[in-house]
């Protein structure tokens, strides 16, 4: 009897607790520290107090009702007046733009308040400003919500009196606005991204293999040859012989074998994908030249979605272009202000300065999803024309601590993204999406 209680007993407990266990900590923009208290008991001796009161103030730690601890400095400038509130981390410290972190800002002269930001998440280059509009008493509210110096939503009605905000939580004000904000790009879940992970770490274990080899790919038999001419070429022993193309073909080749048990054939590859007629680029051996980079990743992504639902797709049918437009404005380059953002253009793509907000909304709205890029630059010898002269491969993805990483992979190199970009003024990036798959085979 008691053998049997305990069996009960242990089953019992197994019922309960283990799916808790399972269940990792995922990020969520409204289980933030929540600084609003701290915010209504120092209105009069931080918040509005003078300029002379501030200039020489101390940093104070404050407790709220609940047990979290803030801390709350202010710093003079010149020009501005900016109160900071943090939240206490794990480690005893302060960071002034973790996620739960708050920010007023005044004009230094006026002592006028000049905007209000929130921090929601661990990253200082996403967050929401709420600005007064220009109304001379009593002005209201207006949002931006910004990524990495993009808008995806710019001087939206939030329906408030700005001083109101000074003590508003960030769950109000993210009931408030619901509806006019689109929230769902700052939101996700980092156990969906295990597949761009795997194939990430698969990708990163084969890198010594690979030796630059211009115009080669390996065929749908696994023999090096030239991409051009499709003729054969000598085995590098020990080695992978192969350029940007290869590399690419090298990494859908992983995907469709197990999906079909066959290699990617080169030919179709080399598709037009893009109509040239009538235009500066005929004739037809130009459009090789010109488009080659774009019309191979195109294809390739069409030949993904074929293999997996063995269905006939081509680049214009498989609908894998990225074509989301979703920043209605940026900071200027040297900060000067705010330009529109001019967005996707047809066969030509993203503003590559565009590429890491970019993936941010990506990675966000499309989890597990990874991107063959062809990039768009200037002819070496006839700057006045472009061409899509090479490619790479991104893998977005959020890790355990909601930071937005970006693996770049290029001709069997990593590359840190941060460097693509710098290595790539100037430029634009056309990209197609495939689906990450932890049946990545590559040979």
């Amino acid at each position: 009897m008691k053998k049997n209680s305990k069996a009960i007993l242990l089953i019992f407990a197994i019922c309960i607790f283990v799916p808790f266990s399972l269940t990792a900590k995922v990020p969520d923009v409204l289980s933030i520290p929540d600084s609003s208290e701290i915010r209504k008991n120092t209105l009069e001796s931080w918040l509005l107090a003078p300029k002379s009161e501030l200039t020489a103030k101390e940093s104070q730690n404050l407790i709220t009702s609940y047990g979290q601890v803030f801390q709350i400095k202010s710093e003079v400038t010149e020009s501005e007046i900016i109160i900071s509130i943090a939240p206490r981390k794990e480690d005893y410290t302060f960071d002034y733009t973790a996620a739960g972190s708050w920010r007023l800002v005044k004009n230094a002269e006026t002592e006028t308040m000049k905007e209000v930001r929130f921090f929601f998440l661990n990253d200082p280059n996403i967050y929401i400003r709420l600005l007064p509009d220009k109304q001379p008493d009593r002005p209201k509210v207006r949002a931006d919500l910004i990524i990495y110096n993009s808008y995806v939503a710019r001087n939206i009605p939030v329906g408030l009196q700005f001083e109101d905000i000074l003590t508003l939580s960030f769950s109000e004000l993210y009931e408030l606005t619901y509806d006019v904000i689109p929230w769902d790009y700052v939101k996700f879940d980092p156990r969906k991204y295990g597949n761009n992970q795997y194939m990430i770490s698969e990708i990163r274990k084969n890198l010594p293999r690979f030796e630059y080899l211009q115009d080669t790919c390996y065929d749908e038999n696994k023999n090096p040859v030239t991409i051009s001419t499709n003729e054969r070429r000598s085995k590098t022993p020990g080695k992978l012989g192969v350029d940007e193309s290869g590399f690419t073909k090298w990494i859908a080749d992983g995907i469709t074998y197990n999906l079909n048990e066959h290699y990617l054939r080169v030919e179709p590859l080399k598709r037009h994908t893009v109509n040239v007629q009538n235009t500066m680029y005929e004739p037809p051996e130009i459009d090789l030249q010109v488009f080659a980079s774009l019309n191979w990743t195109r294809n390739l992504a069409a030949a993904l979605i074929s293999a997996a639902t063995d269905k006939d797709f081509d680049a214009i049918t498989a609908g894998t272009d990225v074509l989301i437009e979703p920043f209605s404005s940026v900071t200027s380059n040297d900060n000067s202000g705010v330009r529109k953002n001019v967005g996707y253009i047809k066969n030509t793509g993203y503003d590559i300065s565009m590429l890491k907000s970019l993936f941010f909304v990506l990675a966000s709205t499309e989890p597990d999803m990874f991107y063959f890029g062809a990039i768009k630059t200037r002819d070496e010898k006839f700057p006045e024309q472009w061409v899509f002269s090479h490619e790479a491969v991104f893998f977005p993805y959020f890790d355990k601590y909601g930071i937005c990483q970006i693996a770049v992979f290029e001709c069997g190199v990593e590359t840190d993204f941060d460097t693509f970009i710098q290595n790539n003024p100037d430029t634009f990036v056309h990209l197609v999406r495939a689906k990450a798959t932890d049946n990545f085979m590559p040979y």
